[in-house]
C-alpha cells in the first residue's frame, strides 16, 4: 500500500488536506471530544472518492460516493467516537483508515462503530468488491465488521442478520473477559465456582451463537 494513497484506481486519488477545525469547531460537539479531535489526531485526509465515475461502474446505486478519510494519529489510543461524531455528521458513507507511524486501522459506521485490529500499513485495504457503490459498500462492512468468518458465511442470513450475530458475539466476549479477570481475582471458592459456571454459560451461549463448523 503506498504511503500516502490506498490501493484503489488511480481516477478515485484525492489526497486532500481538510481542514481540522472544520469538524470540532462546527459540530455541536462536548468539550472533552473537542479536546479529543485536538490531542489525538494530527491532520485529517480526503484520500480517495469512490463513485461510479471515478471507478467506471455502470450499474446505478442508492449510494452515490463514499469518501475514504485519513486519520493520521498523534497516539495510538485515540477516541473511537471521533469517528462516529464524522460518521453522523457527513452525509455519505466513509471508510476510515487511522495511522500511526507503520501502522494502520481501517473503521466505519453501520449502526454503530466497526474496527479492524492493528495491522502493517503497508497491507492492502478493504477490497473493492462488485461492480456497484452500493455492493462495494456492503463488501467494506463484510470485510470490517465480520471478524469471525463463521459469521460471514452464514448463507441463511443477510448483512443485517450478520451483523446483529457479530454485535452479539462482540458483546459476549467482552461479558467472558470481564467475568475471567473476575474469577482470578476473586478469593472465596464459592464466589470463585459461581464466575466460573457464568463464564461457561457464556462461551455456552457465544457458540450457540455461531453455525458449527
Amino acid at each position: 500500500m503506498d504511503a500516502n494513497f490506498l490501493d484503489y484506481p488511480n481516477a478515485t486519488r484525492v489526497e486532500r488536506k481538510l481542514d481540522k477545525e472544520r469538524f470540532y469547531v462546527h459540530f455541536d460537539l462536548s468539550p472533552q471530544l473537542k479536546r479529543s479531535f485536538v490531542a489525538d489526531v494530527e491532520r485529517f485526509v480526503l484520500v480517495n472518492v469512490l463513485t461510479s465515475e471515478t471507478l467506471d461502474f455502470s450499474v446505478r446505486s442508492k449510494i452515490e460516493e463514499i469518501d475514504v478519510l485519513r486519520l493520521e494519529l498523534k497516539k495510538r489510543d485515540y477516541s473511537p467516537k471521533i469517528l462516529e461524531q464524522i460518521a453522523r455528521r457527513v452525509p455519505r458513507p466513509c471508510l476510515f483508515c487511522a495511522r500511526l507511524g507503520d501502522e494502520a486501522r481501517f473503521a466505519l459506521a453501520r449502526g454503530r462503530l466497526y474496527q479492524t485490529e492493528w495491522r502493517p500499513a503497508t497491507d492492502p485495504p478493504p477490497k473493492l468488491l462488485g461492480r456497484s457503490l452500493d455492493r462495494v459498500w456492503e463488501g467494506f462492512v463484510e470485510q470490517i465488521a465480520l471478524r469471525d468468518p463463521r459469521i460471514a458465511q452464514r448463507d441463511d442470513l443477510d448483512l443485517d442478520g450478520k451483523l446483529a450475530v457479530q454485535d452479539r458475539v462482540d458483546a459476549l466476549d467482552k461479558e467472558i473477559a470481564a467475568a475471567e479477570k473476575a474469577v482470578k481475582r476473586e478469593k472465596q471458592p464459592r464466589l470463585k465456582f459461581d464466575l466460573h459456571l457464568k463464564c461457561q454459560r457464556l462461551k455456552a451461549e457465544r457458540e450457540a451463537a455461531l453455525p458449527s463448523q
